[in-house]
């Protein structure tokens, strides 16, 4: 599936970078409503509605990432991050089972995390993203053993 969101050019090769992001989303919907027949391109959803937008985030569970926010009368600026990301906040309490060095450097890149299955057994479900400088220094002792069946 292919989900268009955004169109930089019309079909006949016009450019659409220096208009508003209004105008891009009219011309997007038109050219989705001219080739919708294939039953692979979805065109993306697009609310001006803040209750809307806020429903979408909040029934869609884990198949919506999040929503892209975006003003109506910015243009496409190439390589630039004109928009914002609003992201629902999850959590869940994991075991942080090892850690990754960060690339060419002895300093801690991410945490490596899990999670106990039905059986005890602990799964790799994920790592940290960013760690802030003062707690990237690598660990300079040998690792210990927990007791999980003492819960220690």
């Amino acid at each position: 599936m292919f989900i268009v969101f955004d169109l930089l050019a019309t079909p006949t090769g016009e450019s659409l970078v220096p208009i508003q992001l209004v105008q891009r989303r009219t011309a997007l919907e038109a050219f989705y409503h001219s080739v919708r027949s294939h039953e692979a391109l979805k065109l993306s959803p697009f609310t001006r509605n803040l209750e809307q937008a806020r429903w979408w985030l909040e029934s869609e569970g884990a198949v919506l990432d999040g929503l892209i926010a975006k003003r109506l009368d910015s243009v496409y600026a190439p390589g630039e991050r004109a928009m914002l990301k609003v992201k629902k906040q999850r959590t869940a309490d994991c075991v942080v089972g090892g850690f990754r060095y960060e690339r060419n450097s002895s300093l801690v890149g991410s945490l490596l995390l899990g999670l106990y299955n039905s059986d005890g057994k602990l799964d790799h479900v994920g790592f940290t993203a960013t760690l802030h400088d003062l707690d990237r220094k690598a660990p300079d002792r040998k690792p210990r053993t927990i007791d999980h069946a003492a819960g220690l």
